[in-house]
């Protein structure tokens, strides 16, 4: 994984498995600089995330939007003059 300040590559310093999520500490080889990553084990599928995490999870959690529904005109008509 490379370093999101200085671009260079980075290395795991730490890592810790849980049955669906391995968590893992990098540091940097040019600058030092240290993150973590959380990956998260969903039905045999891997997702590495940093910030993105929640927007990835929304996507596993919330359901997808209704179709929009079409309005009858005709219907509208009857159900004003009513």
């Amino acid at each position: 994984m490379k370093c999101q300040q200085c671009n260079s590559r980075g290395y795991i310093i730490n890592t810790r498995k849980k049955p669906n999520s391995t968590y893992r500490r990098y540091a940097c080889a040019g600058c030092s600089h240290r993150w973590s990553s959380f990956e998260i084990h969903l039905v045999g599928e891997r997702i590495k995330s940093d910030k993105e995490l929640p927007y990835m999870l929304r996507r596993y959690i919330t359901p997808p939007p209704e179709p929009a529904k079409t309005l009858n005109m005709e219907r509208i008509e009857k159900l004003l003059a009513a």
